[in-house]
């Protein structure tokens, strides 16, 4: 996403968010190649997330919000079936 995000000029919105961040705590919104490189000078040893800026999120209740769910998908032996697990934080 980083190298073609700024390919031909185009002019879309990346945000990037420290992994230990909360509450809009560290996050940097870039739109050029050079902001994004001077972004990851200051993104923390522990790393961070890249994805596109959603400009207009869903909803809920009129506030943003997320969902984190963590799965372990596992393939049974000799079975053409799966072993879901779910982590509840």
């Amino acid at each position: 996403i980083c190298e073609e995000a700024f390919e031909n000029g185009d002019s879309m919105t990346l945000i990037i968010k420290p992994n230990q961040g909360s509450q809009g705590s560290g996050i940097s919104m870039v739109q050029s190649r050079d902001s994004f490189l001077r972004a990851l000078r200051h993104v923390p040893a522990d790393g961070a997330i890249v994805q596109a800026y959603v400009d207009r999120p869903m909803l809920l209740d009129g506030c943003k919000w997320d969902m984190r769910i963590y799965v372990l998908l596992v393939p049974i032996p000799n079975c053409n079936e799966h072993a879901v697990f779910l982590e509840e934080e």
